[in-house]
């Protein structure tokens, strides 16, 4: 996103506003993980319609980001920019984790597969030619509109498809409401958790140049994100509905299957990355109850 850069500030905060769709506040592993716990309690169309509403609303922002000049409390354009991407990435992420458990509750277990497999195809081709799209509205999207700069399409493209998106929601997509009430989000150890990734993030995502891997606010990033995450782990395996439930680690198979993931694909945050995607075979066919049973 070069054209971005001249027109709203510093190319150095150019990778925060990667970072912030990727791993906004609370995080992107605690947002995948927040959102099958409202679903626990919730109707699940209203989830899915406040995960679009919320995509469409950060598309938007993205795309008026600097428009107006500097902001209150937000400042210059990147840092709305930077803002906005993180709301964006939070409907993003709601998106993606209710795809899979709307299918959970849609389809017997058989089925599942075949449309869980259209899922990844969408999100497959969607790898490809998003790219390629982005690029072109970037550099000819300018013309568009006058007064409208290319790389703000980029953004503004997402409305017309989200409010199809939003229609076929509202006039489809059944309620889908929670078959028995469960415990509620824990929201404590969610902030543990929050104050345990954050500090990782950010002590890797710092300039070594500037903040070498032994100055002292690097040394106090990584030792706070240990503690926190030591405190989470304890808070985890004391309550009854935690965030992330470490009894997955007891399956055997749920332990290689964290493994080989993690071989090729690594992330800052891999330990609990690790735990949502290779707990998806387990918790989206609602298995956790079935823990300590041989089969596994």
């Amino acid at each position: 996103m070069p054209p971005p850069t001249p027109a709203l500030g510093d190319l150095f905060l150019l990778v925060y506003v990667l970072l912030s769709t990727t791993f906004p506040p609370p995080g992107s592993d605690l947002r995948f993980a927040g959102t099958p716990k409202l679903a626990d309690t919730h109707s699940k169309k209203r989830i899915e319609l406040g995960a679009v509403g919320l995509f469409l609303a950060g598309s938007f922002l993205c795309g008026l980001a600097g428009e107006f000049g500097p902001l209150p409390v937000l400042g210059d354009g990147m840092n709305q920019l930077i803002a906005f991407r993180a709301v964006q990435g939070l409907g993003g992420a709601g998106l993606f984790a209710m795809a899979f458990i709307v299918i959970a509750d849609l389809f017997p277990p058989r089925e599942r597969g075949t449309y869980q497999g259209f899922v990844g195809a969408t999100f497959g081709i969607a790898s490809v030619l998003g790219p390629v799209v982005g690029g072109f509205l970037t550099d000819h999207g300018g013309g568009l509109v006058p007064g409208i700069a290319g790389w703000r399409w980029v953004f503004y493209v997402n409305v017309p498809f989200g409010a199809v998106a939003l229609w076929f929601i509202l006039r489809r997509m059944p309620a889908l409401e929670p078959r028995a009430r469960g415990g509620g989000l824990d929201y404590l150890g969610a902030a543990l958790l929050l104050a345990g990734l954050v500090p990782l993030v950010l002590g890797l995502q710092l300039d070594k140049q500037a903040h070498p891997w032994t100055a002292p606010e690097t040394l106090a990033l990584f030792a706070g994100s240990v503690l926190a995450l030591a405190l989470f782990a304890v808070r985890s395996l004391r309550v009854d509905s935690p965030v992330l439930d470490l009894r997955l680690f007891q399956v055997r198979g749920y332990r290689r299957n964290c493994a080989w993931r993690r071989c090729y694909n690594p992330c800052p945050s891999l330990p609990v990355s690790s735990f949502l995607y290779g707990s998806s075979p387990y918790v989206f066919q609602r298995r956790v109850p079935r823990l300590t049973s041989p089969a596994f």
